[in-house]
Order: structure tokens, then sequence, then C-alpha cells
């Protein structure tokens, strides 16, 4: 092999052996909400990169939203409680069979 191959190869590793991405907070809850809505690729990068940072969406929050969500069909009061990023725990097949359509009034 020659030199000039060898020396990009291993410029080539050096270079792309640092690449690795920083996850921040907000990366860190998104993947959560994607690793608790069932997203795999999500859960296991959540499970690699961000074990040790604090979160607010953790699967316990999203199962109690989820929960009131189911109970009361009001997306409004969730949202409320828990803060408007609380839908992210959400599929779209949860917002579309539990959340109640909100009334018209009428003028009859």
């Amino acid at each position: 092999m020659k030199l000039t191959t060898k020396l990009f190869i291993i410029v080539f590793i050096i270079i792309f052996a640092g690449c690795s991405k920083e996850y921040t907070k907000e990366d860190c809850e998104k993947l959560s909400q994607g690793s608790y809505r069932g997203i795999p690729n999500d859960a296991h990068k959540f499970k690699k990169y961000c074990t040790n940072m604090k979160i607010k969406y953790t699967h316990e929050v999203c199962q109690r939203a989820l929960g009131e969500l189911i109970s009361s069909g009001n997306l409004k009061n969730v949202k409320n409680k828990y803060g408007d990023n609380v839908a992210g725990c959400f599929t779209k097949n949860d917002l579309q069979k539990f959340v109640l359509p909100v009334p018209v009034n009428s003028t009859d």
C-alpha cells in the first residue's frame, strides 16, 4: 500500500472517530417522547446518549399525561398541566381517538 493511501486512511479515521453528535436536553426530550411512542431508533438513541440527563418528559410523565388525555379528552387542559411539548408523547392515533371535538356554539 502506498504511503499516501495509508496517510489518507489514518487522517480519515481520525476525523470521523471524533464526530459523534452531542445530544442536548431538547434532543433528549424528543428522543424520550419518541421512545414512549414506540419508535425503536429513538429508544435506542435515548438509552445510549441520554440516560444521565435529567429530562421533563419521562415515560412516567408521558404515561400520566396520556391517562389524563384518555379520561378528559381535553388536550388543552393536558397541555396546561404538563406544557405544550407534552403533545410529543402522543401518537396521531392517540390524538384521533381521545381528543374530543370542541363544540361549536350554536345561535339557535
